[in-house]
């Protein structure tokens, strides 16, 4: 894993941490929640998104990405 500084996207920052763009996806959404987000716009770092899972051991991607059901 290449642990550079430089802003990427999520695409590039998956590749990098070898991680799907789902679980980056979930992320953000709990990042919106938390409000403590490593994106800037829709730009991050490896360290910063590094530094974010480490705040967050307890974070998994599909309890946030779940189908929701739509009302009726």
């Amino acid at each position: 894993m290449k642990n550079d500084p430089k802003l990427v996207d999520s695409t590039e920052a998956a590749s990098r941490l070898g991680v799907s763009t789902w679980v980056l996806k979930g992320v953000k959404i709990a990042a919106e929640i938390t409000n403590d987000s490593p994106y800037v716009g829709r730009y991050t770092t490896v360290p910063e998104v590094m530094r974010w899972f480490r705040r967050h051991p307890e974070f998994v991607a599909s309890h946030y990405l779940r189908h929701r059901k739509k009302a009726k």
